[in-house]
């Protein structure tokens, strides 16, 4: 069977998506929506520095979604509101398509059964499915760390840390705009926009489908963060940080439940004298509890693998859209409505 892909924005993450979607033997790229009007026309090879395929660039959504496909590759901007990423999805699922996201959408039972609602009623009127995913969120707390609890008899909490230095991230519209390095510390709050109120959403559903997998229900939940300033001028691959404005964030999410206290924390940085082969960079699973469990994971350049500099960016990179490419067959092929990752065989219960 062969998947006819659409590919929702093309940063950085959607480029590296459609080199997979044209290298997969079962895959058909036939279109991509684009925000940029200096990408509108453009070969959907072209953009991506391989051969021309005859799919170009549109930036008008009615012309895109009139394309029969089998699925929407959703990765905009998240420096887009909420409210307009939510329209876009359900849009998207009442024209038929069925949507892998990464911008959230894991469980979107988190933030109400209306919210949710919305897309599974899309989903029913379009026949389509629609799935979040990523490596955090999306793969690596929700199911490696969950599945691993299959090991402790008892848990008192699991802690999920991400440590990455972003020096060398080459995208402007990720490390400034989205991620708001380089502005004020007082306009990176949990109260802020950008990135505030979208990181609560998006990694609050983590915390909540971590959860789920547990078979606990939340009792409160927390997002924290904590900024630090640079105070000389750096000069990182992105471009210019000034003296005076946030070069580190440290995020937090958590969770009271009935069970297990959940935490996940993002430390992120741009000191120029870290490097991404500093140990620790990645991501750490610990499961406080009988046994306590610590887990260590990174990714790494792989030979063939596009790299900008001596980082594991571009591997991070190929991962995330990895885990959106791959999970298009068991997309198109389950029920409509909202899919959540299946939870692992064993479930975590308090002993006596």
């Amino acid at each position: 069977m062969t998947y006819r892909v659409i590919q929702w924005a093309t940063g950085p993450q959607g480029r590296d998506s459609i080199r997979q979607v044209i290298d997969h033997p079962h895959f058909e790229l036939v279109g991509v929506f684009v925000y940029s009007p200096d990408k509108y026309g453009v070969d959907a090879g072209t953009l991506v520095n391989r051969p021309a395929l005859g799919v170009t660039c549109s930036g008008d959504r009615d012309d895109v979604l009139s394309v029969d496909a089998d699925v929407v590759l959703h990765m905009p901007s998240f420096a887009s509101p909420h409210e307009e990423l939510d329209a876009d999805v359900v849009e998207i699922l009442r024209s038929g398509k069925n949507v892998v996201s990464l911008a959230g959408y894991m469980y979107p039972a988190a933030w109400g059964e209306a919210h949710a609602e919305q897309f599974d009623v899309a989903g029913s009127v379009g026949n389509s499915t629609l799935f979040g995913t990523g490596l955090h969120p999306g793969v690596l707390a929700e199911r490696v760390a969950t599945s691993l609890s299959g090991v402790c008899t008892t848990i008192d909490e699991l802690r999920f840390t991400e440590t990455f230095d972003m020096s060398q991230h080459p995208e402007p519209k990720m490390v400034f705009e989205s991620s708001r390095f380089g502005y004020p510390e007082q306009d990176v709050t949990i109260d802020s926009p950008i990135p505030g109120r979208q990181y609560s959403r998006y990694f609050g559903e983590a915390v909540y489908l971590i959860a789920h997998n547990f078979g606990l229900s939340v009792k409160s939940y927390q997002p924290r963060v904590s900024v630090s300033v640079t105070p000389t001028d750096l000069t990182v691959a992105a471009g210019i940080v000034r003296a005076g404005t946030v070069s580190e964030q440290r995020w937090e999410f958590s969770a009271e439940t009935d069970g297990p206290r959940i935490s996940l924390c993002s430390n992120w940085t741009l000191k120029p004298d870290r490097t991404s082969d500093t140990p620790g960079d990645g991501w750490i699973v610990e499961l406080e509890g009988n046994p306590s469990l610590r887990a260590e994971i990174t990714l790494a350049p792989t030979v063939g693998l596009p790299r900008s500099g001596p980082t594991r960016m571009d591997a991070v990179r190929h991962g995330i859209s990895a885990s959106a490419v791959r999970a298009i067959p068991d997309v198109v092929a389950a029920s409509p409505g909202i899919l959540v990752p299946p939870a692992p065989m064993q479930r975590w219960r308090q002993t006596d």
